[in-house]
C-alpha cells in the first residue's frame, strides 16, 4: 500500500494517524460491546460472565438481541449493521488492494502482456476469493468459517509478523530504516521508534508465539470437538501463509553466486535503496517497448 504515497510524503505523520485512530476506534467498539452485554445482563437478572461470548456469535447474536429491546430498535440496527459493512467493506479494499498490488509489482510484464489492465487483476483476484469464500455459505459454513479464521487470522499472521519484525530490525537494519523514513520525511526516526522496532515489537510478538503454542488445544466450536484432519487442513493452511518465507529464502539463494557462506551475505545484503519516480517511469517504459517488440515478432512469425 505504501507504493501510493509519494516519495516526500510524512510517513511518521501518517503512521501515528493510523495508529492513533485504529486504538481509538478499538475503544469505541469495546466499549460499545461492553455497555451492550452490560444491558443484556441488566435485561435478563443475571451477571455479565453468563451473557458474555465472542466471535461471530457477538456480532451476529447476542448484539441483534439486545438492540431489538431498545427503544428505537429499528434505527440502532441500522446503524450497527450499516457499521459492520463499512468494516467489512475496508477490510476487504485493504486486503484485496495488497494482493493486487503484490502481483502488480513481482509480475509487471506478465500482467501488461496478458491482462493489460489493473482492473482484470482486481477482478480475477475477487473472483478467485469469492470462489473459496462459498463454502462458509452452506449449512456447515460456520464450522468452515472458524477454522479458517483461526488458522489465518490468529496463528499465520502472528507467525508471519515475527518474520517481518525480524528481517526488518536485524536483516534490513534499523539505521536504514531510519535513513529511509529520513529520504521521506527529513528527519531520522526518534528513539521511540527505534526501540519499538528493535525491542518491543519483537518481544510482543514472540510473547503471542510462545503464549499461543503453551495453551494450544483440539479445536472445538460450542459442544463439536474438530477431528484429526480438520486440524490437519487448518495446520495446512496455515503452511501455505508461511510456506513462501523459506521457498524465497532458497529462491534466493539458487540465485545467487558462490559458496554458501557468500551466497548467505548475498542474500542478506540489502538493496541499494528507493527507486525515484523518474526510474521507476524509465522502467515502465523499456518494459513496454519490450511487450510491443514482443508481440511484433510473435504477429511475424
Amino acid at each position: 500500500m505504501s507504493s501510493y504515497n509519494k516519495q516526500k510524503n510524512n510517513i511518521v505523520v501518517d503512521t501515528l494517524t493510523v495508529s492513533i485512530v485504529n486504538a481509538a476506534t478499538s475503544l469505541l467498539a469495546a466499549t460499545m460491546i461492553f455497555a451492550t452485554l452490560g444491558y443484556m445482563a441488566h435485561i435478563a437478572g443475571t451477571d455479565v460472565a453468563e451473557v458474555v461470548t465472542d466471535g461471530h456469535s457477538l456480532i451476529f447474536v447476542a448484539v441483534p438481541t439486545a438492540i431489538s429491546t431498545m427503544t428505537g430498535s429499528n434505527v440502532w440496527s441500522f446503524l450497527f449493521f450499516l457499521m459492520v459493512c463499512c468494516l467489512a467493506l475496508d477490510s476487504q479494499f485493504a486486503m484485496t488492494e495488497v494482493v493486487v498490488i503484490t502481483i502488480m509489482d513481482e509480475a509487471p510484464r506478465f500482467v501488461k502482456k496478458y491482462l493489460r489492465h489493473k482492473e482484470i487483476v482486481v477482478l480475477l483476484v475477487v473472483c478467485v476469493a469469492f470462489v473459496t469464500g462459498i463454502p462458509t455459505v452452506f449449512q456447515g459454513g460456520i464450522y468452515w468459517f472458524e477454522l479458517m479464521d483461526w488458522y489465518t487470522a490468529i496463528v499465520g499472521v502472528t507467525i508471519v509478523a515475527m518474520f517481518e519484525v525480524l528481517a526488518v530490525c536485524y536483516v534490513y537494519g534499523g539505521n536504514r530504516l531510519s535513513q529511509n523514513v529520513k529520504e521521506m520525511a527529513g528527519a531520522s526516526s526518534s528513539i521511540f521508534f527505534r526501540a519499538c522496532w528493535g525491542v518491543v515489537t519483537p518481544v510482543c510478538c514472540l510473547f503471542i508465539f510462545i503464549s499461543y503454542c503453551t495453551s494450544y488445544d483440539v479445536m472445538d466450536y460450542e459442544d463439536y470437538v474438530y477431528p484429526d484432519w480438520a486440524e490437519c487442513l487448518g495446520w495446512t493452511v496455515t503452511l501455505i501463509a508461511i510456506i513462501w518465507i523459506p521457498i524465497g529464502m532458497v529462491h534466493a539463494m539458487c540465485l545467487a553466486e558462490g559458496d554458501i557462506i557468500k551466497r548467505l551475505r548475498y542474500t542478506l545484503k540489502p538493496g541499494t535503496g528507493m527507486k525515484t519516480k523518474e526510474e521507476l517511469g524509465k522502467e515502465n517504459v523499456a518494459m513496454e517497448i519490450e511487450i510491443t517488440h514482443a508481440e511484433q515478432d510473435q504477429s511475424e512469425h
